[in-house]
């Protein structure tokens, strides 16, 4: 009877918890954009490392984080259709990876570390190959050749074998490390975190009862925020405005280096191309067989019984990121990180 009811309270938390990644990637992106905290994919890979070490305390065999992996991700379809592939990638690739780590290694501490360390590196790995599948090497070549253009117009003589690509790949894994070593500590220290915190959860309890009719969890739940069109995003915007900065450059300076105007113009009409035909027949079709999927399989039905949890979730997101509204922006992120872990996992 004793091991019964000890199943019964560990799949009520793999519930939970398989509640809270899938949260994390349907929804907590959008609120991580809406309060404009920078590489939201860092802290969506690192959020997952933290809830997979939890899930697999509570899996009587590691094949079931794959089945939980699955179910994440049918969620998320549900939830966030236009969601690029790649997203949904990342996922599945975080579940197999936890799946192998946690059934080849029994040390906890190393499992962690390894399944954090692959998951940062699947996301540069994978930001880079997307951005050479949508641009091509030319856009490389191109970021090279004009940073030593630029430089040399204001007398800052460069090797011409300076890569300023390279620089930019290798501060951006650099940043993706250093956040792969905060959420493995993290999620090492999960359990003595929250037993040293018990007081904090306490305070951050009372008060969280008192969050009644704020202001931003009014703005977060009470209207829908507009997705933005693709073509409208930052990240696309700068890239095109950046390539047709460097055609105009290259048409006024024909001896900038071995640039065609012709290859610029046609890094700009791929990616508009790719991306078009990403969003209107390619992802459309994905989602509507997935679907299908859904509605045959009857595994799936506790779909509608985990994502109930989300409006719990969200009001919970919501206080933490306002009660540390007085912090520098960076503290203010680690703090929020931390408070909504305390509170997420009681």
């Amino acid at each position: 009877m004793k091991q019964e009811k000890s199943l019964t309270e560990n799949y009520k938390l793999r519930q939970k918890y398989t509640a809270i990644w899938a949260f994390s990637e349907s929804i907590f992106g959008g609120i991580l954009h809406a309060f404009k905290i920078p590489f939201t994919g860092l802290f969506l890979g690192g959020f997952a490392v933290i809830i997979l070490s939890v899930i697999a305390n509570y899996v009587e065999k590691k094949i079931e984080l794959i089945k939980v992996t699955l179910i994440v991700i049918i969620i998320k379809f549900m939830l966030s259709p236009n969601t690029p592939f790649t997203a949904y990638l990342a996922v599945m690739m975080q579940g197999i990876f936890a799946y192998l780590i946690f059934s080849l290694i029994k040390n906890r501490i190393i499992a962690i570390s390894l399944l954090s360390f692959l998951t940062a590196l699947w996301s540069v790995f994978q930001k880079l190959i997307v951005t050479t599948v949508i641009f091509g090497m030319n856009f490389w070549y191109s970021i090279d050749s004009f940073t030593i253009y630029v430089l040399n117009s204001f007398g800052v003589n460069v090797n011409k074998n300076f890569s300023m690509s390279a620089v930019l790949i290798a501060l951006y894994f650099l940043i993706h490390l250093a956040g792969a070593v905060f959420f493995a500590r993290l999620a090492i220290k999960l359990p003595s975190f929250l037993e040293n915190n018990r007081e904090k959860f306490l305070q951050l309890d009372m008060k969280y009862s008192e969050f009644n009719n704020d202001i931003a969890f009014k703005n977060l739940n009470g209207q829908k925020s507009k997705k933005k069109k693709w073509y409208r995003k930052p990240s696309r915007i700068l890239l095109v405005i950046f390539l047709l900065a460097v055609a105009l450059i290259t048409y006024i300076n024909p001896e900038l280096s071995k640039i065609k105007m012709v290859d610029v113009i046609s890094m700009i009409v791929r990616a508009l191309v790719i991306i078009y035909l990403w969003f209107k027949i390619i992802s459309p079709a994905i989602v509507k067989f997935f679907m299908k999927m859904i509605n045959k399989n009857s595994n799936f039905n506790q779909v509608e019984e985990l994502t109930t949890l989300f409006p719990e979730f969200k009001k919970i997101i919501s206080f933490s990121w306002e009660m540390n509204s007085n912090y520098p922006k960076m503290k203010r992120v680690f703090r929020f990180v931390k408070d909504s872990i305390i509170l997420l996992m009681k």
